[in-house]
């Protein structure tokens, strides 16, 4: 049976704390995995190569920032508690506010890079010029 009041509870709080550190991580391990993408003004040749060969590891590295994002929330949250409990109720508003921006810029910017690969993908994939 588990302690409500005890045991859960206390993990459950120390696992918020260290959304902080997770979200950092995940950050870190997202750019990596992301590489560089080809500069403004490339050709298209190097644009289809890009999107055509690093699909799979786009999408990875979108889907961890996308956890990184949630664990930044997360973390967020906790500290909005924990400011709260010290009686700080102005400070939390502000921790909670900062955080659902962020989370918001964060998903709007996602999306639009999203929508942005996807049409250039589409784009590159119709166009009638071959590419070597």
């Amino acid at each position: 049976m588990l302690d409500w009041e005890g045991n859960f509870l206390s993990a459950l709080d120390r696992l918020w704390r260290g959304g902080g550190i997770v979200s950092v991580v995940l950050f870190i391990i997202a750019y990596v995995i992301y590489g560089s993408q080809p500069k403004v003004g490339a050709s298209a040749v190097e644009l289809s190569s890009f999107y055509d060969g690093n699909r799979t590891r786009i999408l990875i590295a979108t889907i961890i920032l996308g956890f990184a994002v949630l664990f930044l929330m997360w973390f967020a949250a906790a500290l909005s508690t924990v400011l709260r409990d010290v009686g700080q109720g102005t400070w939390a508003t502000a921790a909670t506010a900062a955080s659902a921006a962020l989370g918001a810029v964060f998903f709007v910017w996602r999306w639009l890079w999203i929508v942005g690969r996807a049409v250039t993908i589409i784009v590159v994939s119709k166009s009638t010029i071959k590419f070597p």
